[in-house]
């Protein structure tokens, strides 16, 4: 089986331009709390995702169904329905889907000067980053309203493009700004691990 950090069937991914993040971050209203990516995996078999250096945002994974694990300071950690996996920013780690009930998951990275309030009211630790949620319904649709509000918003040309957002095809939706490539976006120290 090959091991991959995205590309499920039926999935979902929203990333907001860094133009946008930029500015944003700078309003005194906003900076709180900033979602710059989210997505939706469905029964992701296979996957799994490993940052050497960590991520510059807070990582929330929420397990819908299945079941996944986690890597953190060399400690492992399950992760099955109805839990919420928070990775704090900078901190390497390694995670992934079980392979026998891979997870479905509902994920977002964010920034902000509020960041570590909400880390510590969920009572999240580098010894515990798995929190239970007990399937909260109302999750679900914060979830669901971020892609809705975030797609649309997106659709208005990004400062300085000619095009606005392009959209990426093969069965799972990208938003990102048509000006900016991959280089523009690095997510440093990810690499896909071989199967062992």
């Amino acid at each position: 089986m090959r091991q991959k950090r995205e590309g499920f069937k039926g999935q979902r991914i929203v990333v907001v331009p860094r133009p946008v993040l930029e500015r944003t971050a700078r309003d005194p209203l906003l900076k709180g709390l900033l979602p710059t990516d989210a997505g939706y995996y469905p029964k992701a078999k296979g996957h799994i995702c490993a940052r050497e250096e960590g991520a510059p945002e807070t990582i929330f994974i929420y397990c819908a169904e299945g079941k996944g694990w986690c890597e953190i300071a060399g400690r492992w950690h399950d992760v099955v329905a109805n839990q919420l996996l928070v990775v704090p920013a900078f901190t390497p780690h390694v995670y992934g889907a079980a392979k026998s009930t891979p997870w479905t998951i509902h994920w977002f990275h964010a920034v902000g000067t509020n960041m570590p309030f909400y880390v510590e009211r969920l009572g999240v630790t580098m010894d515990k980053p798995v929190v239970s949620l007990a399937g909260d319904v109302y999750l679900f649709s914060l979830f669901g309203a971020w892609f809705y509000t975030n797609a649309s918003a997106l659709r208005s040309p990004c400062p300085g493009s000619p095009d606005g957002i392009d959209f990426a095809s093969s069965g799972r939706t990208r938003i990102r700004c048509a000006q900016c490539s991959r280089a523009d976006h690095p997510q440093r120290g990810i690499h896909e691990r071989a199967p062992e």
